[in-house]
């Protein structure tokens, strides 16, 4: 059990002040297989009418080749097989609407969990991986 008045976070808000920075809570969703495209697809084409999200991480394991997944106008190149999204929000009252949109597009079942699951500082590992593709969301429209 945590003690709330343990000096680790302390430190913790004292650096986020010290940067101007606050991070966002994060929805982190964890569909029950990896996703094809069009799965990813018509995702994003209805995630993108629900206001408050800033940031879209798809994540998962490397693919070879590349496929592209179409959003509107534009297409996207896409090296990954997705298997997590990570949706920036500006309000934990949106996980109803992305209840929602989730409940349409993944059938076959998914978890979802609200908190903070990336990292809000760059580390000397990250220029070295690559596995993630963040779509801001004006991207979308």
């Amino acid at each position: 059990m945590s003690n709330p008045e343990n000096p680790e976070k302390k430190e913790d808000m004292e650096d986020y002040e010290s940067i101007g920075f606050f991070p966002q809570a994060e929805v982190l969703i964890f569909p029950n297989r990896l996703l094809a495209e069009h799965h990813v697809e018509e995702f994003l084409e209805k995630i993108k009418d629900v206001e408050g999200i800033s940031n879209i991480m798809l994540t998962g394991p490397r693919i070879y080749g590349t496929s592209s997944i179409n959003i509107g106008s534009k297409s996207i190149p896409l090296k990954i097989q997705v298997g997590k999204l990570i949706l920036q929000i500006e309000a934990v009252d949106l996980i109803k609407d992305i209840r929602k949109v989730c409940d349409y597009c993944f059938k076959f079942g998914y978890r979802i969990g609200v908190g903070r699951y990336t990292k809000w500082r760059e580390t000397t590992m990250d220029s070295v991986r690559g596995y993630s593709l963040v779509i801001r969301k004006d991207m979308l429209e």
